[in-house]
């Protein structure tokens, strides 16, 4: 969906410089890369490619701890889930072995056992995976696969943790940054917020010049309204923007309906760090009477403004490099931080999708190491 918006700016600046109406190139060609943006909000982050986090390899090593402990230890945990249970057995619980502790793994022991007691005869889990022969044999595999064993419970902890990180907590962070961007900071969802998205809903002059950047949704209101009620400078049929009223949701649909539809797609931090520098090249300068430099989107009057007249609809950018960073160009801009947090958040999506499959390969090495005890 981006390249395709990018392709139609393109294509949208090549054009002649007569247009239709009161259609301002420039305006036009901004309003097609914007919308590249506002697609973003019904789109959702690439899913990130995880290991599977499977007990069952978890649950054999825990059986092969179990049957090679001490038969006095074994003993505490026969019965069978059914009647064996914690709830029963803290009722008669003394010194050790029945200590508190226990409540939190006592009944996953008894599971173990209840797995090396399964079947019968050469198809029993015993059968299938024989004790050591020896008495010293049993103690040093015990120990070995116990001490493996905790390392792997440890290890898969963290894995279950960086899953979650990769899975869910940062794509949904990236999300909501770039809801936040088409719609304007604080909002919770694709909709938009008179008191968010842009700084007057009423008055262009309130609203626009100056006092854009919220939002990408309220700056198209901006760069394509004008004062009069349905001017529209972006397309030539136009947007029936409420200048004279408010702006409102009914405004915004219709902003997204003229918009290159929306495909199926997905976006990576890659795709919003070309996003973003794109943004960062398409911005343009003017200068004051003073000599000051003025980055807007839109048409500004080549003094470094803008008023909502015919050919004068703009935003006015700051560029402040004490609040943004080389990610923005030093530029201030809101919706354009929103869109640099949104990709920070999936650079660390692919960080904990590293991460979890560092860890599950680890996981696999010990778990082999217990084999082989």
């Amino acid at each position: 969906m981006l390249l395709r918006c990018l392709t139609v700016f393109l294509l949208f600046v090549a054009a002649p410089e007569t247009t239709i109406a009161a259609v301002q190139k420039e305006n036009g060609a901004d309003f097609q890369f914007l919308c590249a943006v506002v697609s973003l909000a019904d789109a959702d982050p690439e899913p990130a490619e995880v290991p599977d986090l499977s007990d069952d390899k978890i649950q054999h090593i825990r059986a092969l701890n179990m049957s090679t402990a001490d038969d006095k230890w074994q003993e505490v945990f026969k019965g069978g889930s059914a009647a064996n249970k914690w709830e029963i057995k803290q009722q008669k619980a003394g010194p050790e072995p029945f200590q508190t502790h226990w409540a939190a793994t006592y009944d996953n022991w008894v599971k173990d056992k209840e797995k090396v007691d399964s079947g019968s005869g050469v198809t029993s889990w015993l059968a299938q995976n024989p004790r050591p022969i020896t008495a010293e044999g049993q103690r040093a595999a015990s120990e070995k696969i116990n001490a493996t064993l905790n390392r792997i419970l440890s290890l898969q902890t963290a894995l279950r943790s960086k899953i979650t990180e990769a899975k869910e907590t940062k794509p949904n962070e990236a999300k909501a940054e770039v809801v936040q961007a088409v719609y304007g900071t604080g909002v919770t969802g694709a909709k938009f917020d008179g008191a968010k998205s842009i700084a007057n809903t009423g008055t262009w002059g309130s609203g626009c010049g100056e006092h854009g950047g919220k939002s990408v949704i309220g700056d198209i209101m901006c760069i394509c309204g004008t004062s009069g009620e349905t001017a529209d400078q972006c397309n030539s049929v136009g947007i029936s923007f409420k200048w004279n009223g408010n702006n409102d949701d009914t405004v915004a649909t219709a902003i997204k309906a003229k918009c290159p539809k929306a495909q199926a797609a997905k976006y990576t931090a890659a795709t919003l760090h070309r996003l973003i520098a794109t943004v960062t090249a398409r911005i343009r300068y003017d200068k004051t009477g003073a000599g000051a430099l003025v980055p807007y989107l839109g048409k500004a009057d080549n003094i470094g403004g803008c008023n909502g007249s015919d050919g004068q609809s703009c935003v006015i950018y700051k560029f402040d490099t004490s609040k943004s960073g080389a990610t923005t160009a030093g530029f201030d801009i809101s919706w354009l931080n929103h869109l640099v947090l949104a990709a920070d958040a999936l650079e660390q999506t692919e960080k904990a999708t590293q991460q979890a499959t560092k860890l599950s390969e680890q996981i696999n090495d010990l778990e082999e190491t217990c084999e082989e005890a």
